[in-house]
């Protein structure tokens, strides 16, 4: 019996229940013959739309808590696939995850350049021209760019035409960004998107909870507050005879109004579930960059000593050489003279 019900589609199964539910609705409005009141009674309709308005809150919820748990419990669903192939490869990673930061802070400058390089190439300016105006070129070169072609690094880039100037502008002046989750996102499956680092994740994770318990409670709180407050205003009248047509509208109304609410609630929960099952993937796609980019060595691997030192060698290198060009420079004046 179970496994009949996993293989309902159940899109197409509240798709056909919704339109059957409208058929049995303008059915009803027929025989009730129905018209617009001519005395129209504004408490009436404030009561009948609180009870609408408390049906479709309560089927909302309950129908994303369906359209959630349904697609999270999917074995064969999207969302347990990519969660499945996240942990296994988060688990691959592992014995070198604690060089993720230095990849990622690698990575980053490198995403942003090809997008700001795209962006030029979409606004009509020639692919090696945008490559070479996001690599060499600063905000302090957009004047000189607009009057005519400049020397970089041994790199001619000529001038900017009428319709190159504001996508240039725009890239050296810093408008074209990554929106970026930070690097402790990618490092598990449930992490949300924030700038937080590794080590904050705890005190971040505390905060989190601290707020839902709260905003939980608060709306606990509000919506008794609400039941209790409709409660109060509404009356029982006399119970619904056979023949009275009203009743029965209003009845047909507010489980129409039910079976709406749970197949909106649905959708948006199983919507929600795909985008979280989109968001694993991307974790996962970011992690097989890494460990790519890691096998083939294409960023430094260095702790913060070994880095200074890195640099310091490099400083003093460049030191030498310039104090080794002056001297050879004044030994050719020497000769010449």
């Amino acid at each position: 019996m179970f496994d009949k019900v996993k293989r309902i589609n159940f899109k197409k199964f509240s798709r056909a229940f919704a339109i059957l539910w409208m058929i049995v609705l303008i059915v009803v409005m027929t025989i009730t013959n129905v018209g617009i009141d001519k005395h129209f009674d504004w408490i009436k309709w404030l009561g009948s739309a609180m009870i609408l308005f408390g049906i479709a809150v309560f089927g909302l919820f309950i129908g994303e808590s369906m359209g959630s748990d349904m697609q999270k419990d999917r074995t064969t669903g999207l969302y347990q696939k990519n969660l499945t192939e996240y942990t296994k490869f988060r688990e691959l990673v592992d014995d070198i995850i604690i060089y993720f930061p230095v990849f990622y802070d690698w990575f980053v400058p490198q995403r942003l350049e090809s997008k700001q390089v795209n962006y030029l190439i979409m606004n009509d300016i020639n692919p090696l021209k945008a490559k070479n105006i996001v690599k060499y070129c600063s905000d302090a070169d957009l004047w000189n760019l607009k009057n005519g072609a400049i020397k970089k690094n041994d790199i001619y880039i000529d001038k900017l035409s009428e319709h190159e100037i504001e996508p240039v502008e725009d890239v050296l002046k810093g408008r074209i960004k990554l929106e970026l989750s930070g690097c402790s996102y990618y490092l598990q499956a449930f992490a949300e998107s924030n700038q937080k680092d590794v080590i904050e994740q705890g005190e971040a994770y505390k905060k989190a909870r601290k707020y839902v318990r709260t905003s939980n409670r608060a709306i606990r709180l509000i919506s008794g507050a609400v039941v209790s407050l409709a409660l109060g205003i509404l009356t029982v009248n006399e119970f619904m005879k056979g023949n009275d047509g009203q009743a029965w509208m209003n009845l047909v109304t507010r489980i129409s109004n039910l079976f709406t609410a749970l197949l909106s609630g649905w959708l948006s929960g199983a919507t929600d579930v795909k985008l979280e099952a989109n968001s694993i993937a991307n974790k996962t796609d970011v992690l097989k960059l890494f460990k790519s980019a890691y096998e083939k060595n294409l960023f430094e691997k260095y702790n913060e000593d070994e880095k200074a030192k890195k640099h310091y060698e490099e400083q003093e290198k460049r030191k030498a050489e310039a104090i080794n060009s002056v001297v050879d420079n004044k030994l050719i004046e020497m000769k010449e003279e």
